[in-house]
């Protein structure tokens, strides 16, 4: 088959006829009609039941390859968006995706450092903050040009570089006194302020859980790290965060070491398409120059080491 074919066939399926199909492809429908016969050739079976200005259903094949045809107009429509961007003025975006956590702790520096080394006249830097399932989706929808995430795994389809792997920590109450390091059976013994089980941090934590048979005296289930933070403030409970939140608050809170490991890595987000950008590539050498682990050591005294590395650029894993 080739891409006109294609590109008749979901014209037709998508609108439920000829004429519509020919509306869609900006034709007459008697243009049209002629066409649609060699999709049937292409193929060599019969995918709709042609009919000019009613409704055309599907023969029981044609399921079966409108998965394919989607993924491949949804990659063309990628193009299509790349190749706009390449047609407007000179003044390009430099889009930025950062799980919430990295955004609050240490993307302001970073974007000050950009803004010092880019040349003049570079991208304009666009920030936004999210989760890492939204972060992969814009990324595959070209809404963004790289991201900072957690997570264990990635859509397919995207370049990744894992730049920083730790240990989870507990964040305590002043006023609540704890083992140190504290084991995840004492931090059960309290209110446990968890992440959501499909999180990507969160599903290291319920599977160690598990493993131990563990359950908290209660469970408030928080998508957001740093609300997890805000309400041990307010002594609601004991929480469980990456160090960037645990390093914000630490001022504030106890940033206890857990006995069990909890790891958890940082990954640098692309497509390839963008990989190769300047200013992609001048973004990615301002990050990788923060050599200290992202977290402020200074303030967790009542801590053990936790286990953290920083991945030099040149170590993929």
């Amino acid at each position: 088959m080739r891409l006109r074919h294609i590109e008749i066939i979901h014209a037709i399926m998508a609108s439920g006829s000829i004429s519509g199909a020919a509306r869609r492809l900006k034709r007459l429908a008697a243009q049209h009609q002629p066409r649609a016969r060699p999709c049937r050739t292409a193929t060599r079976f019969r995918l709709v039941r042609q009919a000019a200005f009613r409704p055309v259903p599907p023969t029981p094949r044609a399921p079966r390859l409108m998965p394919e045809i989607d993924q491949l107009y949804l990659h063309l429509q990628r193009i299509d968006q790349l190749a706009q961007r390449l047609r407007e003025t000179q003044t390009q975006q430099l889009r930025i995706g950062a799980a919430h956590a990295m955004g609050q702790v240490f993307m302001v520096q970073v974007l000050m450092d950009y803004r010092r080394l880019a040349p003049p006249l570079s991208a304009e830097v666009k920030l936004v903050t999210g989760h890492q399932d939204t972060l992969c989706q814009d990324l595959l929808a070209d809404r963004l040009d790289l991201a900072l995430a957690f997570g264990q795994s990635v859509a397919p389809g995207l370049t990744t570089e894992v730049l920083y792997r730790a240990d989870m920590v507990a964040l305590i109450p002043s006023s609540l006194t704890v083992a140190t390091p504290v084991s995840l059976a004492q931090i059960c013994e309290h209110y446990l302020l968890m992440m959501q089980p499909q999180d990507p941090l969160g599903r290291v934590v319920y599977r160690a859980l598990q493993a131990q048979g563990l359950r908290s005296r209660g469970t408030l289930q928080i998508k957001t790290y740093s609300v997890i933070a805000d309400m041990v403030l307010t002594v609601s409970g004991v929480g469980i965060v990456d160090t960037f939140i645990a390093s914000c608050y630490a001022a504030q809170l106890q940033v206890v070491a857990i006995q069990e490991a909890l790891p958890f890595k940082v990954q640098w987000l692309t497509t390839a398409s963008q990989a190769a950008e300047p200013a992609v590539l001048l973004m990615r050498s301002i990050i990788c120059r923060q050599r200290e682990p992202w977290r402020d050591t200074s303030h967790c005294a009542r801590t053990r080491d936790i286990r953290a590395d920083w991945l030099q650029p040149s170590r993929r894993r």
